[in-house]
């Protein structure tokens, strides 16, 4: 009893330190799979843990429900916590399956008096979930080097495992074995999962690292890493510091002097000062150097500082902006005498000057003070604190960035207490040695305002139809145009205003040549007369001087918000492009023509070869160089057959097999059977078949048909039968010629033979990238089977 008391002990230790481990990663990281395993872990935890209680009680072993489900549980959380590390879809249905499994388990377990079935029925289908997790980790974790392919190989010897246990369970001696196993393969599944784990992190980091950098290479800012471990060290700038500095990265990384200038400095400076400004967000992020021509730089930055796990910091990412431009164009315009005057006193917005450094009101212009209801005098008195409607918006704006291209929304009130909201942009400016803030209001609560939005709005709206390179027309519900842009304008010859309040119909939609068709006929009246949503069609439209063109179209409708309907005809002229394709229809036409003047003519040719030498054969005394010619006599009819067939057939380059086998076996019949005692049969499946395959199938059947006729029925006086076949077996041919004569002698080789019949045969089988067969069954079967492509 100790031994396995203490076995059991041990796993359970193992297992539960892994839990604690799983979990405080996913405490860290947030990874949901580390979650699921840690889960599965805890409660195959708490199954050892039952099962040491029962050791220890010395309690029946029989598995109670609680120790199955949690052997159930343990083996869902493993396999959820796979497929999310694999990015599998279906987690759900997964789900669902393996609750009705488990009900069914719950069933048969409240049910059936031998608990032994249920308890197979678990493990057999923990088995299964550990060896397929197993194997996907391994098949699909091949990228994460050797920690996908130890946890598969562990998970899915566990499985195994799992899937004899039942049966050596009641056997002591292999249970205090099957322990161990356990434990072995605890820690072998717990430290591949935790090595793959940290090999995918790794390559997420490399792979955000490379993004970055893909990004820094293109942007026109310095954008800079510094790492503080082991000590403080510049990591990475992009090419754009030789642009602003002129210096060249090679040489930044080379010099710690310029290291120091550009960025060190910066950062120990930015450092010590929140250090003891801790209380204010705020820090100066404007510096001034020089480039290596001694020209005067200014250079604005910003950074991120990364903590790492004890509170440190680990790096900063930044990027410095060149704002020497802005700076000294904006210093300039502060030493012109007519500046002030000019550009703040009598500008129409909203503006005002606040000391920066006490928070009052240093000056406002006058539509400033006509919206507030303050006299210029009053406002000089007051700090910006007293305008916000409440302490928490003064708060955010002191505490928002000094930056003019991003205004932030505000609630103030006037001198009378009513709400002003507006839009609030402010940007620091430096008079002698005080800094202030320039502040510009925009009040969004003035009708002005929304109308001004709604004319910037309409036309941005305009501009970008006038720049299509297609007709737009907008008509609404009553049939009549409200809106044609440029290039429907150009295209029709019409201006907006010919157009404008007219009936589409009427004035410009024409189809026939005398320019005249019915409504009813009009698609574009059908489609918006019916409401359908969208339409495409193809249409001719008339211009105003009478061209009529075709037109490829598209409608559809647009609600606006008071649920009023807008038909939006989109169109383009196809003129051009309705020729090219008449054009091509007819040179395609004229192309099919011509090949098929080329079929004939070469059939007819290779006719007038087989007629001179039938004429030449019939001089010959010698019979065995008649058979010969002959035979090159049919050879040539198999392949002029081919081109009559394409020819009478209108095909290009394929033909049907059927009907090509079918003729050529009754021409070599004919030819051939002396007496005409053949019987030719055919079993042809209709195959459309490829010229380059056609041919050389066809010059086969032609040297097997002859060579049977001649000496497969020697001295057979009984009835003589010829069969040839040909059928398609999914990506192959399958072409056959059987006869029922005195087969194939023993001395005969086939493969072997020197014939230039039996040749031509191996040649063209190996030119089709075929087999022969020969089969003596009541006769001789000749197969060759080649593949389709």
């Amino acid at each position: 009893m100790y031994d396995i008391v203490y076995d059991i002990f041990s796993t359970l230790t193992a297992s539960v330190l892994f839990t604690l481990m799983f979990i405080m990663l996913y405490a860290i990281e947030r990874k949901s799979y580390l979650l699921l395993w840690g889960l599965s872990s805890l409660c195959f935890s708490a199954l050892l843990g039952i099962r040491l209680f029962i050791e220890l009680s010395r309690k029946d072993s029989s598995p109670p429900l609680l120790m199955l489900s949690l052997i159930f549980i343990s083996s869902y959380f493993l396999l959820a916590g796979v497929m999310k590390f694999l990015s599998r879809k279906h987690i759900a249905r997964m789900t669902e399956f393996l609750a009705l499994l488990y009900s069914l388990i719950v069933v048969l377990y409240l049910n059936i008096e031998n608990i032994e079935i249920t308890a197979f029925l678990v493990f057999f289908t923990s088995a299964y979930i550990y060896c397929y997790s197993g194997f996907a980790l391994f098949m699909h974790t091949r990228k994460f080097s050797i920690g996908g392919k130890v946890a598969g190989i562990s998970m899915l010897a566990w499985g195994l495992h799992k899937a004899y246990y039942p049966f050596i369970r009641h056997v002591e001696w292999l249970n205090s074995v099957s322990y161990h196993i356990v434990f072995i393969l605890i820690l072998t599944t717990a430290s591949g999962i935790m090595l793959m784990h940290f090999e995918k992190v790794k390559k997420d980091l490399n792979e955000r690292e490379r993004v970055f950098r893909s990004i820094a290479e293109v942007s026109g800012d310095i954008i800079f890493i510094v790492d503080y471990m082991p000590e403080m060290k510049l990591k990475y700038v992009n090419p754009s510091v030789e642009k602003v500095t002129g210096y060249s990265v090679a040489e930044i990384f080379y010099s710690e002097e310029l290291q120091n200038t550009f960025f060190m400095n910066y950062l120990l400076r930015a450092r010590t000062h929140s250090y003891k400004h801790s209380s204010t967000p705020a820090r100066s992020n404007i510096h001034e150097t020089t480039s290596k021509s001694g020209k005067e730089l200014i250079l604005e930055y910003s950074s991120t500082d990364y903590y790492g796990m004890d509170g440190t910091i680990e790096k900063t990412i930044g990027y410095i902006t060149d704002v020497t431009k802005d700076v000294l164009a904006f210093d300039t315009l502060i030493d012109r005498q007519d500046w002030y005057e000019a550009i703040f006193q009598k500008s129409t917005s909203m503006q005002m000057l606040v000391n920066a450094e006490t928070g009052f009101i240093a000056d406002a212009n006058r539509p400033f003070t006509e919206l507030y209801k303050y006299g210029i005098e009053e406002l000089r008195d007051m700090r910006m604190d007293n305008l916000f409607i409440s302490r928490n918006e003064a708060v955010k704006f002191w505490n928002s960035d000094s930056d003019a291209e991003r205004p932030y929304r505000y609630k103030t009130i006037d001198r009378y207490g009513n709400l002003k909201t507006v839009l609030i942009a402010k940007t620091k400016i430096i008079f002698g040695d005080t800094q202030y803030l320039y502040v510009s209001f925009t009040d969004l609560t003035s009708e002005a305002h929304f109308q001004k939005q709604l004319r910037n709005i309409t036309t941005l709206h305009s501009a970008i139809l006038d720049s299509l390179h297609e007709g737009v027309m907008g008509i609404d519900d009553s049939g009549n145009i409200f809106f044609v842009n440029s290039y429907a304008q150009k295209l029709l010859g019409y201006s907006d205003i010919e157009l404008i309040g007219r009936n589409p119909h009427e004035c410009i939609h024409h189809d026939s040549e005398d320019g005249h068709r019915g409504i009813e006929d009009c698609p574009l009246m059908h489609f918006i007369s019916n409401g359908e949503d969208t339409c495409s069609y193809r249409d001719f439209m008339m211009s105003k001087s009478g061209r009529v063109f075709p037109i490829e179209s598209y409608v559809s409708f647009l609600r606006y918000y008071d649920n009023e309907k807008k038909c939006i005809l989109i169109f383009r002229d196809i003129t051009e492009e309705t020729a090219t394709q008449a054009k091509m229809v007819s040179q395609i036409q004229e192309n099919e023509v011509l090949l098929q003047e080329v079929h004939h003519r070469v059939k007819n040719n290779l006719q007038i070869i087989c007629s001179l030498l039938s004429l030449q054969s019939e001089s010959l005394e010698d019979q065995k160089q008649y058979n010969y010619l002959s035979d090159s006599i049919a050879r040539i009819k198999s392949m002029s057959l081919i081109h009559e067939l394409l020819y009478q057939t209108q095909g290009l380059d394929v033909l049907s097999i059927k009907d090509y086998l079918e003729k050529l076996t009754f021409d070599l019949k004919y030819m051939f059977a002396v007496n005409d005692d053949i019987t030719l049969i055919t079993d042809i499946e209709n195959v459309a078949i490829s010229l380059d395959k056609a041919v050389p199938s066809g010059l086969i059947i032609t040297e097997l048909f002859t060579n049977a006729v001649k000496h497969a029925f020697k001295d057979k006086k009984q009835e003589k039968i010829i069969e040839v076949g040909f059928k398609q077996y999914g990506e192959s041919y399958k072409m056959w010629l059987k006869d029922n004569g005195n087969g194939l002698l023993p001395e005969t080789s086939f493969n072997e033979s020197k014939s230039l019949g039996l040749t031509v045969i191996r040649s063209l089988t190996k030119q089709l990238g075929g087999e022969i067969e020969f089969v003596n069954d009541n006769g001789l079967n000749i197969c060759i089977t080649y593949p389709i492509s």
